[in-house]
């Protein structure tokens, strides 16, 4: 019989990226915790300042945002690139270090559990460092912000053992689809049958284009309407994991610090 609970995966997106970090941010940012020894509300200009000078490489496929205009329109990939990249090198001589230090040990745990080949010394090594955050949350921050995502966290190392890496059980693929489907949806009615005509549509066409001879004019015309240009990349791993697949666009479908009584100097600028 299947063990449900074994057979019961926890998704990094929604926990992690979605869930813990996103309410990290909100936290940090707050201007109702502006005096909190964790709150980084006096220094959204530094901060923002320094992440619009980042220039990712071509294989990250999303601009980088603005953390004091655009926060409210994050998704769930700019929370991840944010979490594995931008953040922590602009934030750390500007955070508390008690503070910093304390989301490296969540950064470090989830990374060593989305990687593509996971020993068992990483997985000990992952669990040790999510206990520690979750163990430490309530007395740097507030039990009002215990949540299920935090508690979650406990649970990723067994999900991993369970199933691999944490990337398996992302739904990040599916929620890129879902978004390209509905774009499919021209009425309120029979929306079923307008998904199945549209995914129907994705998948026949290119296999009917593919019997037109290369000089067809109906092929020629085909590229032209649907704008099928080049391929279009979708991510669906830990940036560098390798885990960059390419697949077809048809129809837009793709298929198969508290600043009280502190002074600081950052980029030749006080702050009290």
């Amino acid at each position: 019989m299947p063990d449900a609970t074994r057979g019961t995966g926890i998704d990094v997106m929604h926990c992690v990226f979605l869930g813990i970090f996103r309410k990290l941010i909100s936290v940090w940012f707050d201007s109702k915790l502006r005096f909190e020894e964790f709150s980084l509300y006096l220094f959204p200009d530094v901060i923002d300042d320094r992440l619009m000078k980042i220039k990712p490489p071509s294989s990250v496929q999303r601009d980088v945002m603005s953390l004091k205009i655009h926060l409210a329109f994050y998704k769930a990939s700019e929370f991840k690139y944010l979490f594995v990249y931008y953040l922590w090198p602009i934030i750390q001589d500007i955070m508390d270090p008690v503070y910093f230090d304390h989301a490296m040990k969540l950064v470090l745990g989830v990374y060593l559990l989305c990687t593509d080949t996971i020993s068992e010394a990483s997985l000990v090594t992952a669990k040790k460092l999510l206990v520690y955050f979750v163990s430490q949350f309530q007395a740097l921050y507030n039990a009002r912000y215990l949540s299920m995502n935090l508690h979650l966290l406990l649970h990723l190392p067994q999900t991993v053992r369970n199933s691999g890496s944490l990337y398996n059980l992302s739904c990040f693929a599916m929620e890129d689809i879902n978004g390209k489907i509905i774009k499919n949806i021209q009425g309120s009615t029979h929306i079923g049958l307008q998904v199945y005509s549209a995914v129907a549509h994705g998948i026949m066409l290119p296999y009917l284009v593919s019997k037109l001879p290369g000089d067809a004019e109906a092929k020629a015309f085909y590229v032209r309407l649907l704008g099928f240009k080049k391929k279009q990349r979708l991510f669906t791993g830990w940036p560098d994991s390798g885990k960059t697949g390419k697949i077809w666009k048809i129809q837009g479908i793709l298929l198969p610090q508290n600043a009280q009584g502190k002074h600081r100097e950052i980029d030749g600028k006080e702050f009290f």
